[in-house]
């Protein structure tokens, strides 16, 4: 749940980040649903609360316009409103009908929003309160008596950080109080503190970016940013950056969904660019050796990548092969699913120990059937099987599938992985991924006539193939592969599994495919092992007879980085 959300229809806002995880965020905010969503109204906000016992978390940003920071600037901001300390906390005595009023409001936010946090608190449930960071003489929101029971509890981390962090154009100094939610990565833990109660732990996240001269209300100003004091088009600076930055929204919604998981799975690492991790260790690198940055040069310009648009597309997509941990939490009920599924399996293998005991017996050997020696008895690849058999049988039921699929669907051609198990994991598990076991059955297009339809996994590139498809057809260039008997008889074996099908002829191969076939060198890879096994492997020559030349990708895989372990 996010609660005082703003505008719902941003794209880049919280909700729209929970989305692009798989996740729902229930949002409630004035501004969206009218009279209908205030909360400083108590009947509204209890309905809301009955919301949040069935929540897996939730994020607060209750208004701060009469708590604000800018209002200690004396005419270069907003008058302030509060006093801080005693009963003027409530309200200074002397207000205006319509600045009263607005303390009034506010402070019902902030009184409903301290009994939300210690709801949630008491469920256990993980949650993100942002509010201006405190100043000195200036009354914060947590400085109420209502927040006491917040700030006191153990588990509530007090985390201090500039938005600019984010990507915010302006430093914007933040509290975030966060309930089983990990700092973001750039954060540190510190000894001092300015938290004023309790025992919790205290991060910090200040501005690093460095100083420049900028230009505002008549005079030069020295800073890393342009500060938010005084006005700018008639409305007081602080408004215009009371929205949180798009990085901002990713990092909550991120740590809120990893947070939320059940026990047992990983959180999900913090996406902070291991791009721009990686470049500021080169970049640290090649001070250290040189005492300045190192400059690479080359004969011929590389060709120009946008990194910003690159970034974002990475942090749009799934992925899959690069910070594996990052990519399954963008998928919280697929990990919800997957804890369940562990649990039924363990219970399993706990009910029978003999399973375990016969298969790590079999670590280190080489097992092979003997049956077609002539004997059944005893076989322990058969034996192997029937485990593996029955254990996926286990698995499929704790899918709520038999995995059974119509011959007619499955064609005549077979597979060593099991479309069955692959489909009934997808409906299951909510994976997006719908192509694999269609691949399983049909083949897998090679991008050259058909490409891999795109589900989100990877960012979408638009290649343009170095041949075409018509240029390859009708090519006779077959040299012999490089051990023709090894080449056979893997091919051989394939044909026994039912993995290859069989021609009689060229002519029959090119009226199964409506077109002349494309023939490519075979190759056989050989590499010994330590036991002495020679394993082989057949692969087809595609450079050579141009079809990786008339191939696309379709879309950009993220290859895996040294640096991804230490996010992971």
């Amino acid at each position: 749940m996010h609660m005082f959300s703003g505008p719902a229809d941003r794209e880049d806002g919280l909700a729209a980040c929970f989305r692009q995880l798989g996740a729902v965020c229930v949002e409630h905010d004035i501004l969206n649903s009218g009279p209908d969503g205030d909360l400083a109204d108590k009947l509204i906000f209890d309905r809301a609360l009955a919301k949040l016992r069935s929540a897996r978390g939730s994020a607060w940003g209750p208004p701060c316009r009469t708590f604000s920071r800018a209002r200690s600037f004396d005419d270069r901001g907003p008058p302030p409103l509060r006093g801080p300390t005693g009963k003027d906390r409530y309200g200074l005595a002397d207000l205006s009908a319509e600045n009263a009023a607005k303390v009034r409001t506010d402070t019902a936010l902030a009184v409903n929003t301290a009994a939300g946090l210690d709801l949630a608190l008491s469920l256990g449930q993980p949650f993100v309160f942002e509010t201006p960071l405190p100043a000195k003489g200036v009354c914060s929101m947590i400085d109420l008596p209502e927040f006491e029971k917040v700030l006191e509890h153990p588990g509530v981390l007090w985390l201090e950080v500039d938005q600019c962090r984010w990507g915010a154009p302006t430093r914007k100094p933040t509290l975030l109080l966060l309930h089983l939610v990990r700092p973001p990565v750039f954060a540190v833990e510190c000894s001092t503190s300015t938290r004023p109660a309790g025992e919790g732990k205290t991060w910090r996240a200040k501005c690093d970016h460095e100083p420049q001269w900028f230009w505002q209300d008549g005079a030069w100003t020295l800073g890393p940013h342009l500060p938010l004091i005084g006005k700018s088009r008639g409305s007081f600076r602080t408004k215009a950056a009371a929205a949180y930055p798009a990085e901002m929204n990713r990092w909550i919604a991120s740590a809120l969904s990893a947070a939320a998981l059940p026990d047992g799975t990983r959180p999900l690492a913090d996406p902070v660019s291991p791009t721009a991790f990686s470049d500021a260790l080169l970049e640290a690198s090649h001070k250290q050796a040189s005492g300045k940055r190192a400059r690479v040069h080359f004969d011929r310009p590389l060709k120009p990548i946008d990194r910003d648009l690159r970034e974002e597309e990475d942090q749009q997509a799934i992925g899959g092969l690069r910070r594996c941990a990052a990519s399954v939490a963008r998928l919280p009920v697929l990990l919800a699913r997957a804890a369940e599924v562990a649990e039924r399996l363990d219970r399993y293998l706990e009910q029978k120990p003999e399973i375990a005991e016969f298969v790590l017996g079999l670590l280190g050997r080489r097992v092979e059937c003997i049956c077609k020696r002539g004997s059944t008895k005893g076989c322990v690849a058969c034996h192997l099987s029937q485990v593996v058999q029955k254990f996926r049988e286990e698995f499929l039921e704790s899918l709520g599938s038999n995995g059974a699929i119509p011959q007619a669907d499955l064609g005549d051609l077979g597979s060593a992985l099991r479309p069955e198990v692959f489909r009934a994991w997808r409906g299951f598990s909510g994976d997006p991924d719908d192509e694999v076991e269609r691949w399983l059955v049909d083949g897998a297009p090679c991008g050259v006539l058909e490409s891999p339809a795109h589900r989100g996994i990877f960012p979408v590139v638009d290649d343009l193939p170095a041949e075409s498809a018509e240029e390859l057809e009708g090519r006779h260039d077959r040299p012999e592969p490089e051990d023709e008997q090894l080449a056979v008889d893997e091919i051989q074996g394939y044909v026994a599994k039912g993995f290859v099908r069989v021609f009689p002829s060229e002519a029959a191969a090119r009226e199964y495919l409506g077109r002349p076939p494309v023939f490519s060198r075979i190759m056989v890879l050989s590499k010994t092992l330590p036991d002495g096994h020679v394993k082989k492997r057949v692969i087809l020559d595609c450079k050579s007879s141009g079809v990786s030349g008339a191939s696309v990708r379709g879309e950009r895989s993220f290859i895996p980085r040294v640096v991804d372990v230490a996010f992971d």
